[in-house]
């Protein structure tokens, strides 16, 4: 083949990637291509062939479980593609325009421990800074007697109106509406915030933890983190760690990933130029020696992740799509700094709402923790949860002897800490999970509050307990909210 020839074939692949990137940022719906991989094909071949049917970069993190494929996958548009991936290789896809990132998805119970310790207590961090500025954060029964003064502050009329067919929020006097409101937030965030700032004081004070075994008379287990606290009664706070019983494999309903919008064009130095890989495994530290080996700008990268390894194939991929795809493996960013480039964690500033506060608590929360807290809230897959415990219990026992009780987390090995303190994490990240943040979106009685009708089922009494709620409409025939019983989580006996 004539070099005239070469330079076409190349121009004409680079083309169409620019024209399928053009068309996804203007909205635009293009063809899928066409995907094929063997039987039994590994990561190695998995990028490659993914890498070449979107024309652009394919990067899959390493794991210490080896899959294969389950059948070969034959002429596939690329989302049935990426089904069967994710679902022989224990995958969950991420796709921006012809990038495509593998995260490892950590149901297997025997892969790794799970993020380096130093990520999992950055996360702990920001998600404890991010909800701490948030959440009203009422001290002691402050929250119950904030319940008992609103209700007491209803007026006849008031009273009326939310019995007839409701009174808009917004209707209420302003000290009123706002008292309602910082009760909502507090109904809202106080819990999970509660649980988060005890995950960030304990991997923050990790040389001063000390870990407690516990069983109850009817068998249940658990491990408590005991940690210093200068705001609790006592001065120790804690995180508790539960063993599971019965540990459950559960086979998920359905492979999973996401779609993210193709980045704006903007000034990317040294980023530009398309980068070919041919497909095989690096670290983290290998990828930044390749990037200025091609010409390209200095990479910052965090020392403790120097180690990790992925697999990565690019065909016309820029170096900014190549870089993209690796952040978006392991829910990092690439920013542009004084000397080049930074790929890491987000940094998050404090959000202005709830919808922006919703968004980056699940960017703060790194993929291999969201996945293990899917399992088991959305799943009840148990598997993982409990063998990575049994791990652990096993390194316990080497440390403190058989019938251990207490011991400093900092005496375990190296692994078993990093696996402890995503336990921590991930337990805590659960309780958000559970209170709303696996949801798309915060709660609406949150997010439009001016649409909010409070309603009482029935009069206000000394006797009376009525239902109070807050309800806000979601379409037509659909309605959200929370409420209260009046009167039934009360001070006043204690008072009297």
């Amino acid at each position: 083949m004539t070099r005239s020839v070469k330079t076409i074939l190349v121009l004409t692949t680079l083309a169409g990637v620019l024209a399928r990137v053009a068309l996804a940022q203007q909205g635009v719906e293009t063809a899928r291509p066409k995907v094929s991989v063997a039987s039994g094909a590994g990561l190695k071949e998995t990028v490659e062939a993914l890498a070449r049917a979107t024309g652009g970069v394919a990067v899959a993190e390493s794991a210490r479980q080896k899959r294969k494929l389950v059948g070969r996958i034959q002429e596939a548009p690329l989302d049935e593609a990426l089904r069967k991936v994710a679902d022989d290789l224990d995958r969950f896809w991420v796709v921006r325009g012809t990038a495509v990132s593998l995260q490892l998805r950590y149901s297997d119970p025997d892969e790794g421990p799970g993020v380096e310790f130093e990520e999992v207590k950055a996360a702990a961090k920001d998600l404890d800074r991010l909800i701490g500025a948030v959440a009203p954060k009422f001290p002691g029964v402050s929250y119950t007697v904030a319940k008992e003064q609103f209700v007491a502050s209803i007026t006849p009329e008031q009273q009326r109106r939310m019995i007839d067919g409701g009174l808009p929020l917004a209707e209420l006097p302003r000290a009123q509406r706002d008292a309602f409101l910082r009760i909502s937030l507090s109904h809202a965030y106080d819990d999970t915030a509660r649980e988060l700032r005890r995950a960030a004081l304990c991997l923050g004070n990790w040389e001063r933890v000390r870990v407690e075994f516990g069983q109850s008379k009817v068998g249940n287990r658990w491990l408590s983190c005991r940690f210093p606290d200068r705001e609790a009664d006592t001065g120790v706070n804690g995180v508790m760690v539960r063993i599971p019983g019965a540990m459950r494999r559960t086979k998920y309903p359905r492979p999973e990933g996401m779609e993210l919008p193709v980045l704006a064009e903007r000034a990317t130095r040294g980023l530009r130029p398309v980068w070919k890989l041919s497909p095989q495994e690096m670290d983290l530290a290998s990828l930044a020696v390749a990037l200025r080996k091609a010409g390209g700008p200095r990479l910052e990268t965090p020392e403790y992740a120097a180690a990790r390894k992925f697999w990565v194939c690019s065909v016309g991929a820029t170096r900014r799509d190549v870089l993209t795809a690796v952040a978006d493996m392991w829910g990092w960013e690439l920013t542009l700094t004084r000397k080049g480039y930074r790929l890491a964690r987000p940094r998050l500033r404090l959000a202005k709402g709830p919808v922006e506060l919703h968004q980056r608590m699940r960017q703060a929360v790194p993929p291999a923790i969201w996945h293990s807290v899917v399992a088991v809230q959305r799943y009840h897959d148990t598997a993982r949860w409990g063998r990575q415990m049994d791990l652990l219990l096993a390194d316990a026992e080497r440390v403190a002897g058989k019938n251990w009780r207490r011991l400093s987390p900092a005496k375990l090995s190296d692994e078993n800490q990093r696996r402890l303190a995503n336990l921590v994490l991930r337990g805590q990240v659960g309780a958000w999970y559970f209170g709303g943040g696996g949801r798309r979106g915060p709660r609406p009685y949150i997010v439009a509050p001016q649409q909010a009708v409070l309603h009482l089922s029935g009069p206000l009494g000394p006797d009376e307990h009525p239902l109070l709620k807050l309800l806000v409409p979601i379409g037509e025939n659909t309605v959200a909210g929370w409420g209260w019983a009046v009167g039934t989580n009360t001070l006043r006996k204690s008072q009297q």
